[in-house]
């Protein structure tokens, strides 16, 4: 899934590595002075209560005030979290949305990012999952290399006369 930079806001958005986070790779805002700086991915949702956690992190002291947004496609706000973190290490949000009150019939998005004025900032393991518990993060269950597709690619490497330890 892709997630985008958007709002009005004039910080630049970007994909950084981290560490410390169950990913190596976050999304940096910086130098936003003005307005809201987002990520976002468009969303497919069922007529249920979500969860969505992502981790957050200052690079600098100061406060950043964190928005959790999902609009539909005429622009209408679905879901308006927002809460200020001042901590420069990963601290997780959880927020819920709630899918029920969401008119459906066509897309929705969700996004996350900062308010105003911001210290430039990391987030992390973004995750939006069914149900009003925010669970571990975890790599979809497609993304995981089985011990038989590593055995196949070995084999396939090795044949072309390489190898992998």
């Amino acid at each position: 899934t892709t997630w985008s930079v958007t709002s009005g806001g004039n910080g630049t958005g970007s994909i950084v590595a981290v560490s410390g986070v169950p990913t190596s790779n976050g999304f940096q805002i910086v130098g936003n002075t003005s307005g809201n700086r987002d990520f976002d991915q468009y969303v497919t949702y069922e007529n249920a209560v979500y969860t969505f956690s992502v981790y957050a992190k200052l690079l600098a002291s100061g406060t950043a005030t964190i928005l959790v947004r999902s609009f539909k496609q005429n622009g209408t706000q679905n879901t308006n979290y927002s809460t200020n973190i001042t901590s420069t290490s990963w601290t997780r949000i959880v927020c819920q949305v709630d899918a029920t009150k969401f008119d459906l019939s066509s897309w929705n998005s969700i996004q996350f990012g900062v308010s105003g004025s911001s210290p430039n900032i990391v987030f992390a393991a973004p995750k939006l999952e069914k149900g009003s518990v925010a669970t571990d993060w975890s790599l979809n269950p497609s993304e995981i290399l089985t011990q038989s597709d590593y055995a196949k690619i070995k084999a396939a490497i090795v044949a072309l006369g390489g190898s992998l330890s």
